[in-house]
């Protein structure tokens, strides 16, 4: 077999942006002329960005997808080919009747050479593809300088019979591209239970090219990889940021031409990393440059500044204290203390007027303001039109929301109050998660960070009660009725890991407690469908990847007081 020299692009592309995408493209390319690579290899949908949802149903971008195609070809007459992916218009039905293909480039010579689609679909959890895309048909290899490329993307590395039908054309090498979402744990899988397992099948070494950055709930790590044909890793780029490698197959063995270190991954660094790269792009990609986040004294607005201080600056974010007559001064002082720390500013809006003037204002109109929980809700209300005055006022400024995941999946939270926002980087990390994020960071300074370095979370932040302070001696776990660490582990059962309840009951010991939360969890499902989006880093996270209806009857229980 020839020797030839691959270029591994891990990129970062916009959905819909065109033109930025194809500026990425062509910097790559220019990176790997100066390389002498034969071939640049980028990510699935690296042209149109991933994922493109209905978008790829639109006639005006698939026109523009093309040309962006064709304008690409255009500079494979001068340097190597390029590999990438991008959407391709069935011509045979040229009415949207037929979804396109999610498809892999062949550009070399200044034309498109070859073109595959993607065979299996994936219809789970984040992916909604075969709503998007037709299936493809098994392909051949793709043929350069005499090598021959059995190439595969994303999900149909997950299966063995796309691997297998390219070895038995003739494949030497497989090359996979990818946009594959993080989630805690999944890195681990996927080199061992697929990527291995392919090679261990066919023989054959691998490339592995993945996407990397934010897009809207999904976060793409990187880490794209090269296998040896007896599974031993030949290369890895670091996870959470672009990376431009050379590597050469000769003899079906990889020799790294120029490559970068890549650290190892720990699991709450990467649960860090993952949020933290969400957070920078959504405000970036969006086009915004600045963050207003309420800070309470409390763990997770503590954490959620920290978060932004990192992704955009401290100069870019900006703390408010809204205090009311039941506030402590501890709280206060902790809030100021964790601004310093990070270097944020922060103002203070007292809300006890406000929310005073909305409570006579009810009394005036028949209202009991005191009934149940009505005042609390009208100091988080009130927090809330205050943050978002405050963010409107400030061009370019999004307000980020600071509910954790188990808030979210309780419904302990107030529409409209402190579900406000336009992104909440911690709806899918559990209270229990927030805790070990905290310690985590004050013990590390991620990468690329632009927040400092050493403790920049008060201690006296993670070891005080949570509580919403919206009256006197109140506290979180006395107003959900049980400890957070008890929560967590019913909720990581029945969201994360879809158990039934009995089987639950019977890990967890409390019956009551398993009846209580998953009620609360069924009944909250309206408030979650107007939350705010934020990133996805678990099997099952609120939004995107679990999807209940709103009015649902079905009990589980059969237990009519539930």
């Amino acid at each position: 077999m020839s020797a030839l020299r691959f270029f591994a692009a891990q990129i970062n592309p916009t959905v819909g942006d065109l033109a930025g995408n194809v500026a990425l493209h062509q910097h790559a390319h220019h990176m790997a002329a100066k390389a002498g690579a034969d071939l640049v290899v980028f990510p699935e949908m690296s042209l149109a960005g991933y994922p493109p949802d209905d978008l790829a149903l639109n006639p005006d971008f698939l026109d523009a997808c093309e040309q962006a195609v064709v304008s690409l070809a255009a500079l494979t007459q001068q340097g190597p080919a390029m590999l990438l992916g991008a959407p391709l218009r069935q011509k045979s039905f040229p009415t949207l009747a037929a979804p396109p293909l999610n498809a892999a480039w062949l550009l070399a010579e200044g034309r498109v050479q070859q073109v595959v689609g993607k065979r299996h679909l994936p219809s789970y959890e984040e992916f909604y593809d075969t709503r998007i895309f037709a299936s493809a048909m098994m392909s051949e290899p793709m043929r350069l300088k005499g090598v021959h490329l059995g190439v595969m993307i994303c999900e149909d590395v997950w299966f063995a019979d796309v691997a297998a039908q390219l070895k038995n054309a003739g494949a030497q090498v497989l090359v996979t591209l990818n946009a594959s979402p993080f989630a805690k744990g999944k890195a681990s899988q996927r080199l061992d239970h697929v990527l291995r397992a392919r090679v261990r099948e066919t023989g054959l070494p691998l490339l592995y090219v993945n996407m990397v950055g934010g897009q809207d709930e999904l976060v793409f790590d990187g880490g794209s990889l090269a296998l040896h044909a007896d599974g031993a890793i030949a290369w890895q780029a670091p996870a959470w940021q672009e990376d431009f490698s050379s590597l050469t197959l000769h003899n079906q063995m990889w020799e790294i031409s120029h490559g970068h270190a890549s650290p190892p991954r720990t699991h709450e660094g990467d649960i860090y990393q993952a949020l933290l790269l969400a957070c920078r792009d959504y405000w970036r990609k969006n086009g915004c440059t600045r963050a207003v986040v309420g800070l309470s004294g409390g763990i997770d607005s503590a954490l959620v500044a920290a978060l932004l201080v990192d992704a955009l600056g401290p100069e870019q974010v900006q703390g408010m204290l809204l205090p009311s007559h039941v506030t402590s001064h501890e709280s206060n002082q902790l809030a100021q203390q964790l601004a310093h720390n990070v270097g944020m500013t922060w103002r203070t809006l007292p809300i006890e007027t406000v929310a005073h003037t909305v409570a006579e204002t009810l009394k005036a109109g028949g209202v009991n303001p005191h009934a149940g929980h009505t005042f609390d809700n009208v100091q988080s209300r009130t927090r809330g039109v205050l943050l978002m005055a405050a963010t409107n006022a400030q061009a370019g400024t999004l307000l980020a929301s600071t509910g954790n995941k188990s808030e979210v999946a309780l419904g302990y939270c107030t529409l409209y109050g402190d579900t406000n926002g336009g992104f909440n980087p911690l709806k899918d990390v559990y209270k229990t998660e927030v805790y070990a994020l905290a310690h985590w960071r004050n013990a590390h300074t991620p990468h690329n960070a632009l927040g400092p370095s050493g403790v920049v979370i008060p201690p006296a932040i993670i070891t005080r009660t949570p509580t919403a302070e919206t009256r006197a001696d109140q506290s979180d776990e006395k107003s959900l009725g049980y400890p957070y660490a008890l929560i967590d582990q019913i909720l990581t059962l029945h969201v994360d890991d879809d158990q039934p309840w009995r089987a639950i009951v019977a890990q967890v010991g409390n019956e009551a407690a398993v009846r209580h939360i998953l009620a609360l969890v069924q009944r909250a499902q309206y408030k979650r469908q107007q939350a705010c989006p934020g990133p996805k880093i678990s099997r099952r996270a609120f939004g995107r990847s679990r999807q209940y209806p709103i009015v649902n009857r079905f009990n589980p229980f059969h237990d009519e007081a539930i």
